[in-house]
């Protein structure tokens, strides 16, 4: 679910929720005192209705669980979190024979005297009939959609984020809510800003621009105009890639001269806009592909996906692929397409270059700017004399992880 800053409703707080496209109610959500909360009635209904024989199906889907979840040494390695059971051994005939439960969990005896003990709080999780909520995206705190002249960046303090659990925790779960953050206290060297990365994402992501903190400014020898001194306009970064890098830190740490703000905005307010006025648009940008690529003396790296990816359990915006600059040819699309395909790209892209929406910044070079590069578009002003820009890609299996494990996130 997406929340969004509507900036036609100016009283506070400013926010208006849009529709879930499940009308399930999400498990974590439940108060977490009652032990008989919905979500494990609704389970416990399920076993008692299979045992009366009015649900057929739903020993399978338990059977699955049996081996993942259950405490037995002989199913599940705890030490490695792995099924030790062989999926063409499992029986999906199997049936229960007794269900005890208390107030803090239930046990199942099978009929191959198997016992499984499932945990309330796990069942209230991952009951019947649910998807698998650690993978849907159907966490505690939603997306907050945004656009610039509305829009406050949030910021952090370094020596906080190093000290003060809690405060990563709230710079990873407003990276998610608002897919940015400002870190403010951040030292000029490349050993500094690496560190602060792997703090906030857990891993950088090595590529042929350098293993771990990239140094733009203008002369060095990059096919790239990240390194000349030429404005920049709105785009999402590594397009090449597969996948594209999941997050990005950018910090000025030299600056002479005039010129050169860093211009943030958020893509997944454009694609929200583009889906309510021209869904047709939308949906072509998600079920078409094209290429992107990188090319130099010695490289030829492509990328074939479409432009909108959708979470394939949430049906909703999961990445945004986006820069012209760096598209390739396009050959894969029928001539009787492409007109229509560049009709709805160009919608797009008025979309994300309306200037309103942008939120623009002259960066200290004390600050670093971390934002998540599947939704977060980001450009730069021209400039006068002298800049340096150090950056790094952060991993997206890195990240997503510490946004579980420290931000407390169900993504």
């Amino acid at each position: 679910m997406n929340q969004i800053i509507n900036p036609a409703a100016l009283s506070s707080p400013h926010i208006l929720i849009l529709q879930a496209s499940t009308t399930l109610q999400p498990p974590h959500l439940l108060p977490p005192y009652q032990p008989y909360s919905f979500a494990i009635l609704s389970a416990l209904n399920f076993l008692i209705n299979h045992l009366s024989g009015q649900y057929s199906d739903f020993t399978s889907q338990i059977a699955g669980n049996v081996t993942s979840q259950a405490l037995c040494s002989s199913c599940f390695h705890h030490d490695t979190h792995q099924i030790l059971h062989n999926i063409v051994d499992l029986n999906l005939d199997i049936k229960p024979t007794d269900v005890q439960s208390d107030h803090c969990e239930v046990t199942i005896t099978w009929d191959d005297c198997h016992k499984t003990v499932f945990s309330n709080s796990w069942l209230r999780e991952y009951f019947p009939g649910a998807a698998d909520n650690a993978m849907t995206g159907e966490q505690d705190i939603y997306r907050t959609l945004w656009q610039g002249n509305y829009f406050n960046m949030p910021s952090f303090e370094l020596v906080d984020l190093q000290n003060d659990r809690p405060t990563l925790k709230k710079l990873l779960q407003t990276l998610h809510e608002y897919g940015v953050a400002l870190i403010g206290g951040v030292d000029t060297s490349s050993e500094a800003h690496a560190n602060v990365a792997r703090l906030v994402a857990g891993g950088i992501q090595s590529t042929f621009y350098h293993p771990e903190v990239c140094v733009a400014s203008p002369g060095l020898d990059i096919a790239d105009t990240a390194y000349t001194n030429l404005a920049i306009p709105l785009h999402t970064d590594a397009s090449y890639f597969s996948p594209p890098c999941r997050g990005m830190t950018l910090q000025i740490t030299e600056r002479s001269g005039n010129g050169g703000r860093t211009v943030i905005s958020d893509g997944f307010y454009a694609l929200e806009r583009l889906r309510l006025s021209q869904p047709e648009y939308f949906q072509l940008l998600c079920d078409t592909s094209i290429t992107a690529h990188y090319l130099d003396d010695e490289r030829d790296i492509r990328n074939c996906e479409p432009v909108v990816k959708m979470n394939s359990n949430t049906k909703q915006v999961e990445r945004l692929r986006f820069n012209p600059f760096d598209r390739a040819t396009i050959t894969n699309l029928p001539y009787e397409d492409m007109l229509e395909f560049y009709k709805a790209y160009q919608a797009l892209a008025k979309e994300i270059y309306d200037d309103e929406k942008a939120f623009k910044i002259l960066l200290k070079p004390d600050q670093m700017v971390v934002y998540d590069n599947w939704r977060i578009l980001h450009a730069r002003e021209s400039f006068t004399g002298h800049r340096v820009l150090k950056c790094t890609y952060l991993r997206h299996d890195d990240w997503m992880s510490q946004m579980r494990k420290i931000g407390g996130l169900r993504v």
